[in-house]
């Protein structure tokens, strides 16, 4: 039986951040890429490299952060919020623009993994 292994796009301003989830999420057998700004993100989504799902940290990004949720959304990514400080207007926000969720930080990992999982499969289940 082939394992498929599944690709995350990690967008986190804050690099230790985006070092600690990317790691973390590795040893669940995830291959994890990184983008800390608008310009790597942009290079990350027009590049030729498919992304399974998109988990993005809104925070320290300004209101142009909604148009590049909107293109993952076309892109048919599934897109995971993360927030520190979840709101009804980031959730309100989220959701206009393609988000299937917002997690709070910190994260149970385990819960977090299974979130993952069960998004990624609910696409591909499409």
């Amino acid at each position: 039986m082939e394992i498929k292994e599944y690709h995350i796009l990690v967008v986190e301003n804050n690099k230790v951040n985006a070092e600690l989830i990317s790691n973390a999420l590795q040893k669940f057998g995830f291959i994890c890429s990184l983008a800390s700004d608008y310009a790597a993100l942009d290079v990350a989504l027009a590049g030729n490299d498919f992304f399974d799902i998109v988990l993005m940290d809104v925070t320290g990004f300004d209101a142009d952060i909604w148009e590049r949720c909107k293109k993952i959304h076309q892109l048919n990514i599934p897109l995971l919020i993360l927030s520190a400080k979840p709101s009804a207007a980031l959730q309100q926000h989220g959701m206009k623009y393609g988000a299937r969720g917002i997690v709070s930080k910190p994260v149970i990992l385990k819960d977090f993994v299974n979130l993952i999982y069960s998004l990624i499969n609910d696409e591909q289940a499409k």
